[in-house]
């Protein structure tokens, strides 16, 4: 007998979901229900940012699980905007985080790709919003 599995949402989220859902048990019978799907949804335009959730003070277990879900769901979404992007809908996009006091790096710079510090030509064009 076949395993029916109902996804909840058409967005980001519950595509991603389906889609994850039907990559490892392609026996599966995926069925998603929304109210509203592409080009009706918030996701259609919005897109979605991952980005690693700042911990307040955090314990070294608590990186480390931080790290261990993060980095698998990055590469994940890395190899399927490789296989097809523009059939897919996955690009990678630069995202600036931009802070009015200065900040240490955060302890999850060296995952993300290309975590750099704006220039001081960009800060000047931030503050004067000329960008």
């Amino acid at each position: 007998m076949a395993i029916s599995v109902c996804v909840v949402g058409a967005g980001v989220i519950g595509l991603s979901t389906a889609f994850q859902i039907l990559q490892n048990n392609p026996q599966y019978h995926v069925t998603i229900i929304a109210d509203k799907f592409a080009s009706n949804t918030t996701s259609e335009v919005a897109g979605a940012i991952i980005q690693p959730e700042v911990l307040e003070n955090p314990e070294n277990s608590e990186i480390d699980l931080q790290k261990q879900r993060f980095m698998p769901t990055l590469e994940w979404i890395a190899s399927i905007s490789e296989e097809n992007p523009h059939l897919n809908g996955v690009q990678h996009l630069q995202l600036f985080s931009y802070f009015n006091e200065k900040r240490p790096d955060p302890y999850w710079k060296d995952w993300v790709p290309a975590f750099r510090r704006v220039t001081a030509m960009e800060k000047n064009l931030l503050a004067g919003n000329n960008i």
